[in-house]
């Protein structure tokens, strides 16, 4: 048998009470698509992770992800618009913001963000973005 000198000590995490768990589900609001590109809500985190796991098996099966709304490349930069699967409006109030479209330059760094609700606003806000980074003029 090994020596406590091999056993990692982890310390105790900090447990929310109850309640407080409560209210962060109800803040928290997790989505899926379905095969025709609808948001569904997802009421659990276990829901959330099968939905997860799913995208994933297709990614493997397909090499396709299929939250990826559009990828384009122009020159150095990179246009990327993808379904976030957590509704990003802090709030609550309204429609959920489901999608971000984000262009990264050479170096990685985020040059520019946008959110929407629908697989056709992102769509179409992944469109405005390639066709403003492709009129772009470089100066050298």
């Amino acid at each position: 048998m090994a020596s406590d000198d091999n056993i990692i000590q982890f310390p105790e995490f900090f447990r929310l009470p109850p309640d407080a768990q409560k209210r962060m589900r109800s803040v928290i609001r997790w989505y899926k698509l379905d095969e025709g590109h609808t948001p569904i809500r997802v009421k659990t985190a276990r829901g959330h992770l099968e939905a997860l796991a799913k995208r994933h098996t297709a990614i493997d099966e397909t090499g396709v992800d299929p939250w990826n709304v559009g990828r384009t490349t122009i020159g150095e930069v990179t246009v990327s618009t993808a379904f976030l699967g957590l509704d990003h409006n802090r709030l609550g109030r309204g429609t959920p913001i489901l999608f971000q479209t984000m262009i990264f330059g050479a170096d990685g760094d985020s040059l520019h963000q946008n959110r929407c609700s629908t697989w056709e606003q992102a769509e179409a806000m992944h469109a405005e973005a390639v066709a403003k980074m492709r009129s772009l003029k470089v100066v050298k």
